[in-house]
Order: C-alpha cells, then sequence, then structure tokens
C-alpha cells in the first residue's frame, strides 16, 4: 500500500522536468516585481526586483508605480518547477498588453500549501489595497500547480474598501485541479502538508471565491500535456474540480504543458483573453473558444 501511494508522486516528479533545475538551482521566493526593463533585451531576471506585501509596508512602492494608469495589473503564478523556460517565453508576451504593472510570486514545491495560500492571498489583498482603483483590472494568470494554489487563494482575498462587482479575474492554465492521481486525500489534509504531496492525491473540491471575483480554467489535453493523463478512472483535469461557478474551458489539444501557457499568455498581450469571459450557454461545462 505504502509502495502504492508514493507511485503518484513519483510519476508527478517525473513528469515536472523543469523540477530538478527548481530544487538544484532555486530561485529566491516570496512577491516580486516582473517587470523592469533589463539591460539586456533578453536578460530575463533582469526583469525582477523582490517586493515586501506585508501588512506593515508601506504602499509607496507599488502605489507610486501606477500613476493615473487605468491598464491591467497583472500576477504571475508558475508552476511547481518555478518559472522556466515557459514563463520565459511567456513574461515578454504578456507586456504585450502594456500592463500598469506585472507581478511574480514564487514558491517552493515541498512549502506547506496552506501557507503559500495565506502568503498569496494576502499579497492580493495587500496589492488591491495599494493602488488606487485597481477593481477590474487585476488579472492572476496561474499555470500548473501555480493555478491550485490560486485557486484556494480567491477564498481568503479580501476587496479593497469601498469596492463593489467584479475586482479580481483569476485565469488558470494546465492546471491538475484534481490532483494527480485517484489516492484518497485522506480527509482533511493536514495545514503543513507540502504542495507537492497535496498535488499527488486526489483533491474533490475548492472553497468558494469572495465577492467580486472571477474565475475559468483553461484546461489542457492528455493527447499532449503529460500531467492531464488520467490514473485509473480519475482525471487531474476533471471538469467537475474548481472555483465554483468558473467556466471549464478546453484549449487547442495539440499544447503540450509549457505551451498552453504561451499559448494563454499571447491571448493576454494581444487582449482576446477577454473571449474566455463572455457569457454562454451551459456555465460551468467544458467548451472550446
Amino acid at each position: 500500500m505504502r509502495t502504492r501511494r508514493l507511485f503518484p508522486l513519483v510519476l508527478l516528479v517525473a513528469a515536472g522536468a523543469g523540477l530538478f533545475s527548481f530544487i538544484g538551482c532555486a530561485r529566491p521566493v516570496g512577491w516580486f516585481r516582473a517587470d523592469k526593463t533589463p539591460a539586456i533585451e533578453d536578460d530575463y531576471d533582469g526583469r525582477f526586483e523582490a517586493l515586501s506585501l506585508g501588512s506593515d509596508a508601506g504602499c509607496d512602492p507599488v502605489a507610486a508605480r501606477q500613476a493615473d494608469d487605468k491598464s491591467l495589473i497583472i500576477v504571475l503564478v508558475p508552476g511547481i518547477g518555478g518559472d522556466g523556460e515557459e514563463m520565459h517565453a511567456s513574461l515578454p508576451l504578456v507586456m504585450g498588453a502594456k500592463p500598469a504593472s506585472v507581478y511574480m510570486f514564487r514558491y517552493r514545491a515541498f512549502d506547506a500549501r496552506d501557507g503559500l495560500v495565506e502568503q498569496l492571498a494576502s499579497g492580493l489583498t495587500r496589492l488591491a489595497s495599494c493602488i488606487p482603483d485597481c477593481a477590474g483590472r487585476m488579472l492572476v494568470l496561474a499555470h500548473s500547480a501555480g493555478g491550485v494554489l490560486s485557486s484556494r487563494a480567491v477564498a481568503q482575498v479580501k476587496p479593497p474598501d469601498g469596492v463593489t462587482g467584479d475586482w479580481l479575474t483569476l485565469i488558470t492554465v494546465a492546471s491538475p485541479l484534481a490532483g494527480t492521481s485517484r489516492v484518497p486525500s485522506g480527509g482533511s489534509p493536514p495545514p503543513d502538508r507540502p504542495l507537492m504531496l497535496e498535488l499527488g492525491v486526489k483533491i474533490d473540491s475548492y472553497p468558494d471565491p469572495v465577492p467580486g471575483v472571477r474565475a475559468v480554467h483553461l484546461r489542457s489535453s492528455a493527447q499532449s500535456d503529460g500531467f492531464m493523463r488520467p490514473s485509473g478512472d480519475h482525471l487531474p483535469n476533471d471538469p467537475k474540480v474548481g472555483v465554483p461557478g468558473a467556466p471549464q474551458i478546453d484549449l487547442p489539444a495539440g499544447l503540450d504543458h509549457s505551451q498552453a501557457l504561451i499559448y494563454v499568455a499571447k491571448k493576454i498581450g494581444d487582449g482576446t483573453w477577454s473571449e474566455y469571459f463572455k457569457p454562454s450557454e451551459g456555465k460551468g461545462a467544458a467548451a472550446t473558444p
């Protein structure tokens, strides 16, 4: 039984090709500005600067950068292997949207899931409270395991004072929202369960998002994305599992795990991502844009 329970985790680690480089040469974790102009055009790391989003941190470093800009505020949440080549390609693409600012939340694969969710939710809350007129402009783009974290975080974020209506948008891409295996989670997971282990069991549901959050889950296909291969009758991208009320939309079947993020990043860059939020029949059902 022990071997059987470990097997899905072994598959998960093997599937995350970028994980080993992430562990072996880990980037700093936490919140970062991700839109600096690098001295050299293709210097990816030159786009980043560590950012404090604690409750005791002042708003000046965030609010001062917004000026009177009314364009998007984009938050990137990478997969469990960190921001690898798929994010290297995607970050310049989302900059095509001419956003007011871009941020990234980085984390470690074996950090406790609940702690990561809290850090992500509190950071989003802090951004929203520090940026004037942010309502409707905040867009979270979460890839793979980042979508699992973000789908829980939107149940804990707090809207800015006095804001009504939609103020935060979440797009998950190629996220194994139902977990990568049919192994039961064993009831409520302990608060210190590592995110990696959480992904290796079956996830049945997510909490309701707070009012003002809208979400969509963009599903990659097992045809091209190894993370979505069934475990027996269990589907990692089960369309019944996700943020309650969020549509589940199928991406083109030929996209692999990394290509799925790049495909969506292009849509954010050219503005066509809004198609994912057009009213459609059968809310919550899988559909192809």
